[in-house]
């Protein structure tokens, strides 16, 4: 096997150092909580404050942003799109407006108008698109340490295709079961409450799920398997979801801060024409535009299921469509499947360029 890369890492070595170790602290957080005391509290000002802190909702605009100010990506932009604008922004459209939807639905003037069934099947939605989204980056992030090598033999790309199997099963295995922990736990199911058997049930789920993709992982001809298993072990901590807060709650957060890494890494590598200092300084500056609804909404209304504030409202409307659009626009920019995606965004995330 040839390696492709320089380094065994994805990320730059910083990046990577901080990416493969914080999630171990948040286990050892998670572990705590299950079976000692609860380190934060458990409340909705606490989950919404950390979305911030770990930029959950700030990283949604770098999306934008790197397809706009990266030549690649305008490159994939132009293929994945066949020179037709409407097939870029017509879908970009609908998911803009879905997120609109779901802020209004969640805390605006539609919450009035909708019984209690229809409010909860838009949470569960926005949880099962979120969580499925953030396990969708780990999943892909931990094959890219698989193409770190270019693979010799047809025996051994077999092998390595068959581990990569086995590891999406037990991921889609794991997603299922972290959506469950939160429909039960957060009582989207009248009728259905977190019991005891039932949170254990849940845990041992995940906790096969995990155990499979972290072992599939580890056995995959060609990764650094240090460094891919090492990354893999976050998985467990979803083990501790149905009884820890910070378990659940970093499910959803690991997202936003890993999403940095990969942009780091991406503009690194880019044949970007601004110096890296300009694009970060811009980037900072559409962050903190992007999450100063949800700051003020914290600050002034912490705890509030609803708002009448009309300039606020439009903000975070405004806000939770970007969120969806990234959504979206993550899902068509990372399919390693498609020859857009193959052609001139891999490329950037196995760049040797620090």
């Amino acid at each position: 096997m040839t390696l492709l890369s320089a380094r065994a890492g994805i990320f730059k070595r910083r990046d990577e150092a901080v990416n493969l170790t914080w999630p171990i602290a948040i286990l050892a957080v998670a572990v705590a909580e299950t079976f000692f005391f609860p380190v934060i509290p458990p409340t909705e000002q606490t989950h919404r404050l950390l979305r911030i802190l770990f930029l959950d909702s700030a990283h949604t605009i770098l999306t934008l942003l790197m397809i706009f100010s990266l030549p690649e990506l305008r490159q994939w932009k132009q293929q994945s799109s066949e020179g037709n604008p409407l097939r870029f922004w017509l879908p970009v459209s609908a998911a803009f407006s879905l997120g609109v939807y779901v802020l209004l639905a969640k805390l605006g003037p539609l919450q009035a108008f909708q019984p209690l069934w229809m409010l909860n099947l838009v949470i569960a939605v926005q949880l099962f698109v979120a969580n499925h989204h953030s396990m969708s980056q780990m999943f892909g992030l931990s094959l890219t340490y698989n193409r770190i090598f270019e693979p010799g033999s047809n025996e051994t790309r077999a092998r390595i295709a068959h581990c990569e199997r086995i590891e999406r099963m037990a991921m889609n295995g794991l997603i299922a079961g972290k959506f469950a922990t939160y429909v039960i736990v957060l009582r989207l199911i009248p009728g259905i409450p977190p019991t005891l058997p039932i949170k254990v049930a849940l845990s041992i789920f995940m906790l096969v799920c995990s155990g499979i993709a972290i072992f599939a992982g580890a056995r995959t001809p060609g990764a650094d398997r240090t460094w891919k298993t090492t990354y893999l072990l976050r998985l467990f901590i979803p083990v501790f979801a149905p009884f820890s807060f910070v378990a659940m709650s970093a499910s959803l957060l690991f997202h936003g801060l890993e999403y940095i890494f990969v942009v780091r890494k991406m503009v690194s590598g880019s044949s970007l024409l601004m110096a890296a200092s300009v694009f970060w300084i811009t980037a900072a500056s559409f962050m903190v535009l992007r999450i100063a609804p949800e700051s003020f909404f914290v600050t002034f209304w912490p705890g509030a299921d609803s708002l009448e504030h009309p300039f606020l409202l439009v903000a975070l409307s405004i806000a939770s469509g970007i969120g969806w659009t990234h959504y979206w626009l993550d899902r068509q920019l990372f399919r390693a499947r498609e020859p857009a995606a193959r052609s001139h965004v891999l490329p950037l995330l196995l760049s040797d360029k620090k």
